[in-house]
């Protein structure tokens, strides 16, 4: 862990879990009276040991939060005080969200899925996703990995998607798995030894029908890829159709959840391309296009038939969502690095070093935040919200601070 400045840690404590798995931890509390740091007012800081990638999970009184040493963290919403921390992997907390459902915290770790109790941090349940394919050559396959996936939930089931490509059903309750997709060998598979590699990163539920998005390599070498939406049977696992999108390059990759707005289901690809299909027809109503082929990490997000998009073109765009037309265009440098938080009122995204907030309505940055209790400026993760708070995970530890 890294040492802070003197002026910046106000105070050290050894604060013991009351869980079995869980290890002490050493928990630097900082504050200053006003309450402002970097351009918003803090609410509190943290240190934990390095940093996981997931999107805080939030709950009516708890923040859970992921660290570098594979440990779940949960913490009080109002203080940032321990309440309790588990143990549950021996690397990053890799998964790009936490789902906060039926009284757990579903955690996608790297190679498995894992819910902990949310009173306790007890594990109920670990999953494993299918195998994943390995080219021609290589080692044994091992379980899908869920490295900065996306789950969804709903009342009952929690979607895993993995690579492999697969979508699973998961019973939040008992880990019991309903179902398994896999999408088989593809029309346009072209590798004469049938060995392909795809992977799902991205699922959302509406309704009796998961959407989920999937990349898929048409060759062994990795060196032509299509993207895929599909919709998939809530209830039975079935899937319901296929849509194949145009590649405007020699390939096409998704690493985010879609998002449904009526009869659309809109969703980003990494080089900015925003696309719309008709969850009817499964035709394609309309693409947006950026100037730049430039990589981009952040999925759609929607709010109030919104679509908020990072055009990997260094600018963040609201696009109506029902013909993509652009209603505001929001310049910043480089690309997101983490997918975006957008709330009544706000728009809140990072590149890594810094992290920006928007006016929701309009697009006017208000802040631009350099994260002030450490030497490590890093955002590892998506910003979360509840309640007014905004929750993060930053290098070496958990922030919280007021919505600006």
């Amino acid at each position: 862990m890294r040492i802070m400045p003197a002026t910046l840690c106000c105070r050290t404590t050894k604060i013991a879990a009351a869980t079995a798995t869980a290890m002490a931890l050493s928990v630097a509390g900082c504050s200053d009276p006003s309450g402002n740091r970097g351009g918003v007012h803090q609410r509190w800081y943290q240190a934990q040991s390095g940093y996981g990638y997931s999107r805080p999970g939030t709950n009516a009184t708890m923040a859970f939060f992921g660290t570098g040493d594979g440990k779940v963290v949960a913490r009080d919403k109002g203080s940032g005080a321990l309440r309790w921390v588990a143990q549950v992997s021996g690397g990053a907390i890799g998964g790009a969200n936490m789902v906060v459902r039926g009284g757990a915290v579903i955690v996608p770790l790297t190679l498995e899925t894992v819910a902990l109790d949310t009173a306790t941090g007890k594990v109920r349940w670990r999953y494993s996703a299918p195998l994943d394919t390995v080219l021609s050559g290589g080692t044994a396959p091992r379980p899908g990995q869920v490295f900065l996936t996306h789950l969804d939930s709903d009342s009952e089931l929690v979607f895993v998607p993995a690579w492999g490509a697969s979508v699973s059903a998961v019973d939040i309750a008992t880990g019991t798995v309903r179902w398994v997709w896999q999408p088989g060998p593809g029309p346009s598979d072209t590798a004469a030894s049938g060995v392909f590699r795809s992977g799902s990163e991205g699922a959302r539920v509406h309704g009796d029908t998961v959407y989920a998005t999937v990349w898929h390599d048409r060759d062994a070498a990795g060196l032509h890829s299509e993207a895929w939406l599909v919709a998939i049977d809530r209830v039975t696992g079935a899937e319901l159709w296929r849509a194949v999108m145009p590649s405007y390059t020699s390939g096409a990759m998704i690493t985010g959840a879609p998002a449904v707005s009526d009869n659309l289901v809109i969703f980003e690809s990494v080089g900015g391309h925003e696309y719309a299909i008709d969850r009817f027809t499964q035709q394609l109503v309309w693409e947006y296009k950026p100037n730049t082929k430039a990589p981009t990490a952040a999925q759609t997000e929607l709010y109030g038939g919104v679509v908020y998009h990072d055009g990997g073109d260094h600018n963040i765009y609201a696009l109506r969502a029902t013909d993509g037309s652009v209603i505001w265009r929001a310049p910043f440098s480089t690309q997101t690095s983490r997918d975006l938080l957008v709330t009544e009122r706000r728009v809140i995204f990072t590149n890594g070093g810094t992290l920006y907030v928007l006016d929701r309505q309009s697009g006017r940055q208000l802040a631009a935040v350099a994260q002030p209790n450490t030497y490590d400026s890093f955002f590892a993760s998506a910003a979360a919200y509840s309640g007014g708070q905004v929750f993060v995970t930053v290098g070496d530890g958990a922030w919280s601070f007021d919505e600006p």
